[in-house]
């Protein structure tokens, strides 16, 4: 009997018993189940005895919903993290001693904590958010200690982008002086560069020719302290570079030739 594709690979839903036929038991399905009530939707949960003090919801979105609802807010969060003891900035001690962030922290010293909406946001904004308003997307809000850490409200000022970084560069925070690429004149560069490339060119075929004397590649790698596979690839390129310039001076007589031949054909 012929057997359609998927429909071979279905698990049987009944099974035969000398009593009839017997719906097959769940697989997720406990053999003694306590009966639970999910606390968002409210629908009935089969439960294994072990695992029923920590469940709490019947699916992953009643789960969310749950989380949401139980989570702890930004306040109390924000405020068991934070030091207010913290260091004292050395060019405006007038400022008082920082509040610094003892949680996470991000690449830049910044510290980050998860906003009510389960968004991630720095810790400064965090701080003015509670102390004052939301600040917008486009604002910056910036440290008068430049202490990254510093949550304190009285440190920090909002601002745009551009006063953020204006007020970097009058305090000297900025990457300045030459820069690394610039340092290194490009003639004297390109210079040293030809030069590596010729030395290259020149040892590639002097190998070529011990090779062709009759000098094994592993006696040559000895000789010179490279690999065999490196002895190989310096063969393959001075052969590619040999037969380049041979082409090239082919190339070059032909149209000398073409050019002499042109001439002829114009005289009278």
């Amino acid at each position: 009997m012929e057997i359609e594709g998927a429909r071979a690979f279905e698990r049987p839903n009944s099974y035969l018993t000398p009593e009839g036929k017997v719906p097959m038991p769940s697989k997720f399905t406990p053999a003694n189940p306590i009966l639970l009530n999910c606390e968002v939707c409210g629908c009935e949960i089969q439960e294994f005895p072990s695992h029923a003090a920590n469940r709490r919801a019947c699916s992953r979105k009643c789960y969310a919903v749950l989380r949401v609802a139980l989570a702890r807010p930004l306040k109390e969060r924000f405020w068991k993290r934070v030091n207010k003891n913290g260091s004292i900035p050395a060019h405006c001690p007038e400022l008082g001693p920082c509040w610094e962030w003892v949680g996470k922290l991000i690449k830049k010293g910044y510290g980050r904590i998860m906003d009510d909406d389960k968004s991630v946001m720095l810790a400064h904004r965090a701080s003015w958010k509670l102390h004052f308003y939301s600040p917008p997307p486009d604002k910056a809000v910036c440290h008068k200690c430049d202490n990254p850490k510093c949550v304190r409200p009285d440190h920090l000022f909002i601002g745009t982008k551009a006063e953020n970084n204006a007020d970097m560069r009058q305090k000297g925070r900025h990457a300045h002086g030459p820069k690394p690429h610039t340092v290194i004149n490009r003639a004297t560069e390109y210079e040293r560069r030809l030069r590596l490339r010729a030395e290259r060119a020149e040892l590639d075929a002097e190998i070529l020719r011990l090779k062709e004397s009759g000098i094994t590649t592993r006696q040559l790698s000895v000789m010179y302290g490279f690999s065999v596979p490196s002895i190989y690839q310096r063969i393959y390129s001075a052969q590619g570079r040999k037969r380049y310039v041979s082409r090239k001076i082919t190339n070059i007589k032909e149209d000398q030739l073409r050019e002499a031949y042109t001439i002829l054909n114009q005289q009278p």
